[in-house]
């Protein structure tokens, strides 16, 4: 169980502003991969080990996003070596999309706050927000997102997403407060690339909520991230005490 922070040590930003998560997606694939610990198959695509990033900062119409961190986390012991190794000068990409990631100036530090050995229940905020897909009509089906949490099972949302991570069943229960719901369940939409000359954005959710199970998939769940597109930006946890 591996998390990471990477900043600035004078705390300006880590990169030039950029637009779209995936860009970023990218720069960290990018410095990942260059460590020689894991290759392109374990970080995308179909058989990808879990992995999640958060980036902490704002959008800024017309200039894109200041970002003055990036969280990078994973339960993957393979992953984690390479997180030990990073290179934050690796994370870069120039992308079609006109942006450019460079991280040369930040350095990397690692995060030792998380959940405590045997704790099988964590009140967690997000430090990315977290998208839910909706159910498909069909293999073939284009995947949707949810733009309400109304009526979702949330404690099946996180097993299901969680255990298709891990390879094996995930016991969890998510729990969400009703007046925290009705108070900060609406989503927000994170542009996450363009695609035909449009921009792609996603609905995704910050609500805090309260994740409860067996000691081992209570941690899991905190360092592979909730709910739809983890390895993409989303479901990053933060602990809230």
């Amino acid at each position: 169980m591996t998390r990471v922070r990477v900043v600035c040590e004078d705390g300006g930003p880590i990169t030039p502003p950029f637009r779209y998560l995936d860009t970023m997606n990218a720069a960290i694939i990018n410095a990942l991969a260059a460590t020689g610990t894991v290759d392109g198959e374990d970080l995308i695509g179909p058989s990808a080990l879990p992995w999640t990033f958060a980036l902490q900062g704002r959008f800024v119409e017309g200039r894109g996003r200041i970002v003055r961190g990036l969280t990078i986390s994973t339960p993957n012991p393979k992953v984690g070596e390479a997180l030990t190794k990073l290179d934050p000068a690796k994370i870069g990409k120039v992308s079609v999309n006109g942006d450019t990631i460079d991280c040369g100036r930040a350095t990397v530090r690692k995060e030792d706050r998380g959940p405590h050995d045997g704790a099988d229940e964590l009140m967690i905020a997000f430090a990315s927000p977290f998208a839910v897909a909706a159910p498909k009509n069909g293999r073939r089906s284009k995947t949707r997102y949810l733009e309400s949490l109304e009526g979702v099972d949330l404690s099946a949302m996180v097993r299901r997403s969680a255990s298709n991570r891990a390879g094996r069943e995930i016991a969890v229960e998510a729990a969400v407060d009703p007046l925290t719901l009705s108070a900060d369940g609406s989503p927000v939409w994170v542009r996450t690339r363009r695609v035909g000359g449009r921009d792609i954005s996603i609905p995704a959710f910050s609500t805090a909520m309260t994740v409860r199970g067996r000691p081992e998939d209570v941690a899991f769940v905190y360092y592979a991230g909730i709910g739809a597109k983890t390895r993409g930006g989303f479901g990053c946890p933060v602990l809230t005490v």
